[in-house]
């Protein structure tokens, strides 16, 4: 009798920690979601300060090119 427990027990905790395992994903992938959101914010705000300016061409080009890699990263995670 005492063996049958300890199998309940098991599998009780199993299934907790697939639940636990799906909600940590569930809120890794928002908070990665979240920081690829910011990024993108704040790489269009520099880029668009840096149109003001021929000195800053080149700190425009590489905003649009890192913003662009940061699409293609985003469209692969979903």
């Amino acid at each position: 009798m005492s063996t049958q427990k300890p199998a309940k027990t098991k599998k009780s905790h199993k299934s907790a920690n697939a639940s636990q395992s799906s909600s940590v994903a569930e809120a890794s992938s928002s908070k990665k979601q979240q920081v690829y959101d910011t990024v993108n914010i704040g790489l269009d705000v520099v880029a668009n300060v840096a149109e003001g300016s021929d000195i800053l061409a080149p700190l425009k080009a590489a905003c649009k090119t890192t913003k662009s890699i940061l699409d293609v990263m985003q469209a692969r995670h979903r």
